[in-house]
This record gives C-alpha cells, structure tokens and sequence, in this order.
C-alpha cells in the first residue's frame, strides 16, 4: 500500500528534515464543464437596464428547468438591443456549470 502525503510528511518533520524529496501532494486541479446551451421561447415582460437582466415568461426548457417568468442576465450589448418588452422571442440560454445568460434572442414577427 502507498503511503498518504500526510504520513510521508509527518515522517519527514519527525527526521527533522524539510519535505524535499518526499513525495507532494498534488496540485489543485480545475475541472472544466463545458458550456451547455437549451433552447427556449417566451415573452419578455420586463427589462432591468441597470442591472442587465431580461424577464421572461418561458415554457419549459427542454433538459433545464420548468415553465415560470423569471429574470435572465444578458451580457452582450448587441444581444440586449435585439428586443423590446412585450415582443415574444426563442431564445439560446448557455450555461456553465456556475452561470447562465442569454447568448441569442429572435423576435418573432
């Protein structure tokens, strides 16, 4: 069996020696998710400038979550000048693992 970084260090601190040539622990590892992207469709119902978000009154979006209106942040300037409230859409949502935003918005006629 291997010994455990902390047993190899307590027996390097117990020599009186610094932990030089023994074994380290490895190094935090950051694990990427990628981004996943649902499609959705809705009503914007209201706008919040100041803070970036779009209200919409959605259906469910297939694999993410059910119907409801709630908030979506939108990060693109060309994105946020591409709907009025009022207008209904079909919109892109990306999500990464964290955070999700609205990355594409069409207005239908």
């Amino acid at each position: 069996m291997k010994p455990s970084f902390r047993t190899l260090a307590f027996f390097c601190l117990m020599a009186g020696t610094t932990t030089t040539g023994c074994e380290e622990e490895p190094a935090f590892r950051t694990i990427e998710i990628p981004l996943m992207h649902y499609e959705g469709a809705g009503v914007v119902t209201d706008y919040l400038d100041e803070s970036a978000l779009i209200v919409i009154r959605h259906g469910e979006i297939e694999g993410y979550m059910m119907a409801m209106t709630m908030p979506f942040q939108v990060r693109e300037d060309s994105v946020r000048a591409s709907f009025s409230v009022g207008d209904s859409i079909a919109f892109q949502l990306t999500y990464d693992g964290t955070d999700s935003w609205i990355t594409q918005i069409t207005v239908f006629e």
